[in-house]
């Protein structure tokens, strides 16, 4: 129900999460979706914005992806297709998580993401 769709690309929010793994168990589950090629998943824990990032591309480099997202506030890394981050303190979370989406969205080359509801659409129906 926090997921958001637009063609092949999915970002959900999770707000807290009882662990960061969490945010990177729900990356998993949603990347195999049929016709899903990106996702974004973020949530606080501990005090910090975390996000998990998976894709289909093999050569799209998710973990420069993630470094791009968390410069000059946090950490990122990973792999061509699986990568993450953590961003500091977020004391203000909607505002972290804006600019997280922001710059993912950028890298990735989706400024004009335009998400529904996941949980409203066909491929919600088929899992």
């Amino acid at each position: 129900s926090r997921a958001l769709i637009d063609k092949d690309l999915i970002m959900a929010d999770l707000g807290k999460v009882e662990t960061a793994d969490n945010l990177a168990e729900m990356a998993d589950f949603l990347i195999r979706m049929d016709n899903v090629r990106w996702v974004l998943c973020l949530g606080e824990y501990d005090g910090s914005l975390f996000f998990s990032i998976r894709t289909t591309h093999r050569k799209a480099h998710a973990g420069i992806v993630a470094q791009k997202i968390a410069r000059g506030s946090g950490g990122g890394g990973g792999h061509c297709m699986v990568a993450g981050g953590k961003i500091d303190a977020p004391e203000k979370y909607e505002e972290k998580v804006n600019l997280v989406k922001t710059r993912f969205l950028k890298e990735i080359k989706r400024p004009g993401f335009k998400g529904e509801p996941l949980a409203g659409t066909n491929i919600a129906a088929a899992c």
